[in-house]
């Protein structure tokens, strides 16, 4: 399995280094069954340094945001590719890069930008962790912005909520699809470290903490500690999304709901209103999905149970309950050969075991 390394770079003398590798303390996942997924071991780790590439004359090529230096050299460290069916990153070749931005015009700009771009800023949790973080790394750099490059294929509303109030304005914004060249072209580096590897979904390695402590800080205000209104036991649906659903998700919510839990879609609900939502919440279950990036909001000490199809099990959001001091647990489920999308069914009597062990 490939995964980055710092050996790729090749403007290093560019870079400007603003968070030095932290050691990280992962605990031991908790669950109902010996059996321990490797991937939830613990285990002590260095998260990757956090750095500003700054590059006279730098360019941007095309919707995936590939980044070369004015002598087309590819920095590799930063420059990915996101393949939608299979849900992988793979890095991007040097030779495709060069080529593809020799055969298309280019826009100049006599001005500083930023690229912020990430080759899957659509999903959730990677604008708010593999996007938005850098903002803080760009205002240590001390860097006057003219322009910042973001992937606006979509418009999730997420992406103008939170831009508001990082006071990115929408006429600062260029479209990552614009091939460009700048006078001063201010990369920050990607926050979180990735497996590589075109036969699986994407999986992180490492979650630095800082990025936590810059959601926190950022989206979570005094306010939301008012929660008269909101509900401390909840179970988030994924029933509107297009695949890793769970199949008996009725019989589910209405096992939980005689224990006090509320069924919740987070689909329609502004970023403000998941914040307020999870920083209240007590005991939180859910199927994986991007919305447990709200985690990062918790209040330490929150119970959580994931569940997790036999196909997929990335360990993001076991990372962040760490870093915010949450009680995780882990239930996986067996995917149904009847479905295609990586639907699954929950064993509810083991999710009620996992509940009673979690002391509820």
């Amino acid at each position: 399995m490939a995964r980055y390394s710092r050996s790729k770079l090749r403007v290093r003398k560019h870079y400007k280094r603003y968070y030095r590798g932290q050691i990280l303390h992962f605990s031991e996942a908790k669950r109902l069954v010996p059996e321990l997924y490797e991937d939830f071991r613990a285990r002590t780790v260095k998260s990757p340094a956090a750095f500003v590439a700054v590059l006279k004359y730098g360019r941007v090529c095309g919707d995936k945001a590939y980044i070369l230096s004015a002598r087309y050299k590819l920095l590799q460290d930063v420059s990915f590719e996101f393949e939608f069916n299979a849900e992988h990153l793979q890095p991007i070749k040097k030779r495709k890069a060069y080529r593809t931005w020799k055969s298309r015009p280019f826009q100049y700009i006599p001005g500083t930008v930023a690229v912020l771009a990430f080759c899957a800023s659509f999903n959730y949790f990677h604008w708010m962790f593999d996007v938005l973080p850098r903002i803080e790394l760009l205002r240590k750099s001390g860097f006057r912005i003219d322009k910042f490059v973001l992937n606006r294929q979509w418009f999730p509303p997420f992406q103008d909520e939170t831009l508001a109030v990082l006071g990115i304005p929408n006429e600062k914004i260029i479209d990552s699809r614009v091939d460009l060249q700048a006078r001063k072209l201010v990369v920050p580096s990607i926050i979180n470290r990735y497996n590589f590897n075109t036969n699986t979904f994407i999986k992180p390695s490492v979650i630095p903490k800082w990025p936590c402590d810059f959601l926190r800080a950022t989206f979570l205000h005094p306010s939301h500690n008012d929660c008269s209104m909101q509900h401390e036991y909840i179970y988030i649906s994924r029933e509107y999304a297009r695949h890793r659903r769970v199949i008996n998700e009725e019989e589910v919510v209405d096992q939980l709901a005689a224990l006090g839990f509320k069924k919740v879609t987070l689909d329609s609900m502004k970023v403000a209103e998941q914040v307020q939502l999870f920083s209240c919440a007590k005991f939180i279950i859910a199927p994986h999905g991007a919305g447990l990036t709200n985690l990062v909001f918790c209040k330490p000490g929150t119970k959580v149970i994931e569940l997790f199809s036999t196909q997929y099990m990335p360990a993001f959001f076991w990372m962040v309950s760490n870093h915010v001091q949450l009680d995780y647990y882990y239930l996986i489920a067996h995917v149904n050969k009847n479905h295609e999308k990586l639907d699954y069914t929950v064993n509810v009597e083991q999710l009620l075991q996992l509940i009673t062990r979690a002391g509820l």
